[in-house]
């Protein structure tokens, strides 16, 4: 009985494990500047297309995201 439990345990935090990494599908960092000037752009929206994940730059123009 003691056996069955162990697998059963290991076979649970198996599982939780591999979930946490399931979702995890990279990063995308950048940069945004002014193709005339080559300023940076604080505050332009960054988004994937065709989703709804997006972020904003920052005060130097980089972004980030997961």
């Amino acid at each position: 009985m003691r056996i069955i439990r162990g697998i059963g345990v290991v076979l649970a935090l198996g599982a939780f494990i591999g979930s946490l990494y399931a979702g995890t599908t990279g990063k995308i960092t950048g940069r945004v500047i002014d193709k005339e000037t080559g300023d940076p752009l604080p505050g332009a929206n960054v988004v994937i297309v065709g989703t709804k994940i997006g972020t904003a730059t920052d005060l130097d123009g980089y972004y980030f995201l997961i």
